[in-house]
């Protein structure tokens, strides 16, 4: 299985601050966060049906 998932350490456009419209690393790093923890439910869920499956 692959998973495609944004480089959150480079600016980006999205997501940014409502008020500027800008880049703002607070906001990119709690995106990154939130990728981060959703990547890793992923592969907990595949780890643990191919140790059920085998």
């Amino acid at each position: 299985m692959r998973v495609l998932i944004s480089d959150m350490t480079a600016p980006m456009a999205l997501p940014a601050r409502a008020e500027t419209q800008a880049d703002d690393p607070v906001v990119r790093e709690r995106a990154e966060r939130i990728t981060r923890r959703a990547a890793e439910g992923i592969i907990d869920q595949v780890t643990i049906a191919y140790r059920y499956d085998t």
